[in-house]
């Protein structure tokens, strides 16, 4: 007994050690991690935003920073006051989304050790995909097979090209054979299936966008056909080539190899099916064969001729390898310039381009353009377009029931391009709606910023804020509220006279499905009623062919009610017909980061505020114009002279400054069209 108490006494002895040692330990390294944070005094070490794979800040996103944690705010933004004076790497979480890359892999790093702040790091975390499919032996649901995801390509947090990586058993398939990836990072990546009576198979390559589902994926590990081939030149000589095998089956992924020095190559595990053989070889055009039909448990041997090219030659092609049929080329050399149109399977050939140096750019319905690509003479290029996204959403009415039957359309969009936004009026045909809940999908689109309208027999039309379009997403979550009719009316008379002018035309400016503005007449005495609008700002048109025509702007209708709105029109006299508008007499255009000034007139307010060309309107009325349109941002500028507008004026240089600027009304001239004599 007495030495089981020593033992007890000589343990507390060594416990009560070893608790003292490490507090002094746990000083010292306090001390030193003390000394080694990185701090700033005048804000946060570290700060960034994070968002989706189209541009949208995440908000409530969790960001992690080594061992700390902040949470993204309304804009995406994120901040750690104090951090270690080292290298941390960063990480992120939100519901529905998901980062490519295992462990480390896809988890940027950010050096601390100098202690300067980071206050631009931008984080990218795209929405999960989902994939759903089936195992079979020859047609025989397969149970229990061990599906894994092999990598090809995929892109970090911080946007950054990761190295190939494998995650392993990450489903198993059911009694049926069926197995469901709800959360799938995007990217490139194959399927490889291993069970245990079977021989290990894989799936062609897939490529997944965020946020995109996928299913009726059929994978056979039965035995499957082989395609053997050899690729020559027009001589009859070995060429090696890239090799392409394009399934018909949609639900079946294309799968390329490069030839051996021969020219030979050799496609296994081949679905039954047909398939197209595509061969492709720098200097030679691309070579293709139809209607190849493979079978299981048989070798099909094919020989392709590729010919030598000549001049200008291409294909247009999407980031699979799809070909793009009808897209433009445009290509500039110098101050020369020719367009281009691809042909059914992708190809453009310009055989007699004078010789120079040739820069191309795609572009096409539906995709975003390609990026510049400067073309050899007698080489065959691809460029690459990227499937557009799309918008979805609903309209509810003023109570927020689903509004079942509409029609919906593009009112305006600025689409993106290399060169920079471009702003158009609009380009899409209407799309009726007719469904239970309301709801609306709208694409593909070219990614830029779009506004919507919806028109119905019920409620005045409603026009939305600009959405942004991603390449290769869904902006979706819209939610459009449509309100009671609003009417305007009131007396159009001779602004020197008083009396009443009969048959003037007005046109409420507002975009509607079929690009027809809401328009009447006035009557005998002048009067005109224009009904089923909108309460949102908005401008009106008065034409006749005997006074100048205006243009009124600022009008704002109250929602669900009636607005008199009398109007006095100038007579033209013996002098030009003309225009007369009410703004502050510049001329703007979209550009990055806010609208231009491409022109200022002479005597105006712009002017007189000392607005110059080259300067950027950032925000009008203190809103900022990121999400607004051409059309929207020129609507709020306008409004009745005499009644100041604030402008956010962007100079390059010198910042940023808040400008109040008095509306005016300007007539500009215009030509009477003369008819020909007879």
């Amino acid at each position: 007994m007495k030495k089981r108490y020593a033992i007890v006494i000589l343990v507390a002895i060594a416990i009560a050690g070893f608790v003292a040692w490490m507090m002094m330990a746990d000083d010292d390294i306090s001390s030193e991690q003390t000394t080694a944070t990185a701090q700033s005094a005048d804000g946060p070490i570290l700060s960034g935003r994070i968002i989706d794979a189209s541009g949208r800040p995440l908000v409530g996103a969790n960001i992690f920073a080594g061992a700390a944690y902040s949470r993204a705010d309304a804009q995406g933004r994120f901040e750690f006051a104090e951090l270690p004076a080292e290298e941390v790497p960063i990480d992120a979480t939100a519901d529905g989304y998901l980062r490519p890359g295992v462990d480390a892999l896809g988890r940027p790093v950010v050096d601390l050790r100098s202690g300067a702040p980071v206050d631009d790091l931008e984080l990218i975390l795209p929405r999960a995909a989902s994939l759903s499919g089936r195992v079979v032996a020859g047609g025989v649901p397969v149970e229990d097979a061990e599906i894994s995801l092999s990598y090809v390509f995929a892109e970090g947090l911080d946007g950054s090209e990761l190295k190939p990586f494998i995650v392993s058993d990450v489903a198993r398939t059911d009694a049926d054979g069926e197995f469901s990836l709800d959360e799938l990072a995007p990217g490139r990546l194959q399927l490889f299936v291993d069970t245990d009576d079977h021989d290990f198979a894989e799936s062609d390559e897939i490529y997944f966008r965020a946020g995109q589902h996928r299913d009726g994926l059929h994978i056979d590990v039965a035995p499957a056909g082989r395609l053997r081939g050899t690729t020559i030149d027009a001589n009859g000589t070995a060429l090696p080539a890239d090799i392409t095998v394009i399934p018909w089956e949609h639900h079946l992924s294309s799968r390329t190899k490069a030839t051996d020095d021969e020219g030979q190559f050799t496609f296994s595990h081949l679905d039954e099916g047909v398939y197209t053989i595509r061969a492709e070889s720098p200097n030679h055009r691309t070579e293709e064969l139809s209607d190849v039909v493979v079978e299981a448990n048989r070798v099909v041997e094919v020989e392709l001729v590729l010919q030598p090219t000549r001049g200008i030659i291409g294909r247009v092609v999407e980031p699979d390898g799809s070909p793009v049929s009808n897209a433009r080329i445009g290509l500039r050399s110098g101050d020369d310039d020719h367009q281009l149109r691809s042909d059914s399977q992708g190809r453009f050939h310009w055989e007699d381009a004078p010789p120079g140096q040739w820069v191309a750019i795609a572009s096409s319905p539906g995709h975003a353009a390609s990026s510049p690509k400067r073309l050899t003479h007698d080489e065959e290029a691809s460029l690459v377009v990227t499937p557009g996204g799309t918008i979805s959403g609903r309209v509810v009415g003023p109570r927020g029931r689903p509004v079942r039957n509409y029609e919906i359309a593009v009112a305006s969009m600025q689409l993106d391009a290399p060169d920079g936004p471009r702003y158009q009026p609009r380009h899409m045909a209407s799309q009726s709606v007719s469904n239970m809940r309301g709801q609306f999908e709208l694409g593909p689109l070219q990614s830029g910023l779009f506004r919507l309208i919806v028109t119905t027999d019920d409620y005045a039309p409603a026009t939305t804020d600009g959405i942004r379009v991603a390449p290769g997403s869904d902006s979706g979550g819209v939610v459009i509220e449509l309100e009671h009719q609003s009417s305007l009316g009131g007396i159009v008379r001779n602004a020197q006279t008083g009396e009443p002018v009969a048959n003037a035309q007005l046109y409420f400016l507002m975009r509607s499905p079929g690009n027809r503005s809401p328009n009447t007449r006035t009557d005998a005495d002048g009067h005109y009623f224009i009904d089923h609008l909108p309460s949102a700002r908005s401008s009106i048109r008065v034409v006749h062919n005997q006074y100048i025509h205006e243009l009124f702007s600022g009008i704002e209708l109250p929602s669900g009610g009636h607005m008199e709105y009398d109007i006095d029109l100038e007579p033209i006299g013996d002098g030009e017909p003309g225009l007369a508008f009410q703004g502050i007499g510049a001329a703007l255009g979209p550009s990055e980061g806010g609208f231009e000034i491409v022109h200022i007139n002479d005597d105006t307010p712009a002017a007189a505020a000392g607005i110059r060309p080259g300067d950027l309107i950032t925000g009008v009325e203190g809103r900022p114009v990121d999400d607004m349109t051409l059309d929207q941002v020129v609507e709020f500028i306008r409004g009745e002279p005499g009644q100041p507008v604030s402008l956010d004026v962007h100079r390059s240089g010198r910042g940023t400054r808040t400008i109040e600027v008095d509306r005016d009304r300007f007539v500009h001239p215009q030509q009477r069209q003369v008819r020909p004599t007879r």
